[in-house]
């Protein structure tokens, strides 16, 4: 049994190094510009890839309405070409492997696959975890579509197919298609199912973002693992196990895309580099609402426009806003493309927001990644009063780190710190909660990034406390590690494991259902779902009780269809078997009864 989980764990991992290298390659003539401008083009190529292979498929796929099989290909084979002339005409830059670098990058790398896999490496084979929301299937299910219909075969919205139910509302108003894009092209690589590969595809998708971000913002190994042992703690492993996808896309790249900006803000912005931030503006729009990339590229340039027009050298004021029309000019197109990308332009488009029982104590707690977590704790020290001192800690530390950026005149560092708190303001002047909810995994990794960056630049102004600087960043940091810890743990303890889904248990109990009329009797959405997504696309005969069918389509106004009747029943593993019924087969969820 040990060496089935060894087995599984090198499996994923080989799947996931795979598509970093894969997303390198097909990203790097896009990085390779920016190459004298960040850390390591290397590292933050595997998220660029990523960014560009959904705007490719969507561009092949849903505008040339090419097969999906197709799209990818075209993109794959285009986009490689394209890095391998740029690798051959652009001037070649020093290059050195740092053998302790590659190590950290290569425990990064094994620490991830190991705890978002973890179901199919306990299994020893492909699993899926289902828990804290249904949102996982969500991106499953309009995938597996993608991949299997052409685009002008589109789902429609019947009772007598509720499979297509949730996908045919996706196709009508839902902005994150390159999501569903990314998805459905691993999927179409590895060969299997959305839900089998949800968990391996959020590894690939957080690994890159986190390696991304930390080769944008760093400028020395040193900085470069403690940014990157920052995000991983962040709020963004939580959301990779929560089934928001989208995010863990999204809020990566648009910290990412905003560091490209800042690292070319200093200097005359050439019209590749203007064109190159267009393409992946627009990419990273296609993956999430292009409105939060607008909104945060206008929100941190123009913070960064008016701070160095404040600490500019130039005597006069138009001089000041002479020096800034190239940046201005640049982030006035990406704003435009962005907000494009999602069709603000073309149609009416609002995005709707949810209501939300939180309030402002409880959001600032969320926002510096400090709150307690509200289930069996790991630590039994790290209680309510603990979760207070780190974020008051927090806090303590982001003040000081500001008021040193505003003595070092440091504009980039400003602009990284000061402009979460403008966004606050604004939103609790409107008082929308919601919003500002939604900005948790996007507050704290970009207030890590500006403490990075002031680190460096400390370092290489040699200021005679940049030492102590560096470990206070350390200290804060270390003070957040006990909620990953507990977080970690909450995913992967003994009592999930009525939410760990087993491929081949799914496909044995599929081929005992097949050619009978079953008749689905599960209640809660947790356990139904699973059941609607892994068999709704196969030649299955499903019916469903009132109930059932409540927890399946409580979104639509739709009353359940007529039940057929038969002897073939599903109903949940923990259900007392009646003594007119036998059981035919078990999974870890669920039990097929002959009545």
């Amino acid at each position: 049994m040990l060496m089935q989980h060894i087995t599984m764990f090198l499996f994923e991992f080989l799947w996931v190094s795979f598509f970093l290298g894969l997303f390198s390659l097909l990203g790097g003539f896009v990085i390779l510009p920016f190459r004298e401008k960040i850390f390591s083009p290397l590292l933050a190529a595997p998220l660029t890839g990523i960014l560009i292979t959904a705007l490719g498929i969507a561009g092949l796929y849903s505008v040339v309405a090419f097969p999906f099989w197709l799209a990818a290909t075209l993109t794959i084979i285009t986009f490689s070409i394209f890095t391998i002339i740029s690798l051959i005409i652009i001037k070649p830059w020093p290059f050195k492997i740092n053998y302790s670098l590659s190590i950290f990058v290569l425990c990064v790398i094994l620490l991830l696959t190991y705890l978002i896999n973890y179901t199919s490496i306990y299994f020893g084979h492909h699993g899926f975890l289902f828990m804290n929301g249904t949102d996982q299937l969500g991106y499953v299910q309009v995938a597996d579509w993608i991949r299997l219909h052409m685009v002008n075969n589109p789902p429609i919205a019947s009772p007598s197919v509720p499979y297509q139910s949730w996908a045919n509302l996706c196709f009508q108003n839902d902005p994150r298609f390159g999501t569903y894009y990314l998805l459905a092209f691993i999927s179409w690589i590895q060969q299997q199912s959305g839900m089998f590969t949800y968990d391996n595809a959020s590894s690939i998708i957080l690994v890159a973002g986190i390696l991304g971000v930390s080769a944008v913002y760093s400028r020395s190994a040193k900085t470069f693992i403690l940014l990157t042992i920052g995000l991983i703690i962040s709020y963004w492993f939580d959301l990779s196990r929560s089934g928001y996808l989208g995010k863990i896309v999204d809020y990566p790249a648009v910290i990412f895309l905003v560091g490209l900006y800042l690292r070319s803000a200093n200097k005359k912005i050439e019209s590749s580099t203007v064109a190159l931030l267009a393409v992946l503006t627009c990419a990273v729009s296609t993956c999430y609402p292009g409105t939060v990339t607008a909104l945060m590229l206008a929100l941190i340039i123009g913070v960064y426009m008016l701070t160095d027009i404040i600490f500019s050298k130039e005597k006069y004021f138009f001089e000041k806003l002479y020096k800034q029309r190239d940046i201005f000019y640049c982030t006035v197109l990406s704003i435009v493309i962005a907000v494009a990308t999602t069709g603000g332009l073309s149609r009416p488009f609002a995005i709707g927001f949810g209501g939300l029982n939180e309030t402002w104590a409880s959001l600032w707690q969320q926002l510096f990644e400090s709150s307690e977590l509200h289930h069996a704790k790991i630590l039994i020290w790290y209680s309510h009063t603990a979760s207070i001192i780190t974020l008051v800690l927090s806090a303590v530390f982001f003040i000081t780190a500001l008021f040193i950026s505003v003595k070092r005149r440091n504009v980039i560092a400003i602009t990284i710190l000061f402009s979460p708190l403008i966004l606050l303001f604004i939103m609790w002047i409107l008082n929308a909660i919601w919003s500002v909810y939604e900005f948790t995994g996007i507050f704290f990794p970009l207030i890590l990034t500006g403490f990075v960056y002031l680190s460096d630049n400390l370092f290489f102004e040699n200021h005679k406390r940049a030492k102590l600087f560096f470990y206070l960043v350390s200290f804060f940091i270390a003070i957040h590690i006990p909620q990953f810890i507990q977080t970690a743990d909450h995913f992967t303890r003994s009592s999930v494991r009525s939410l760990q889904f087993s491929e081949p248990k799914m496909n044995v109990l599929a081929k005992k259902m097949n050619g009978h009329h079953i008749i689905i009797n599960i209640h809660d959405v947790t356990h139904a779902l699973p059941i609607l997504i892994d068999f709704g696309y196969r030649p299955m005969h499903l019916e469903w009780t009132p109930k059932a069918w409540k927890s399946i389509m409580g979104y639509r106004p739709w009353s359940a269809p007529t039940i057929k009747k038969s002897h073939y029943y599903l109903v949940l593993r923990s259900d007392p078997v009646p003594l007119t019924c036998r059981v035919i087969n078990k999974t870890n969820q669920y039990q097929l009864l002959f009545c």
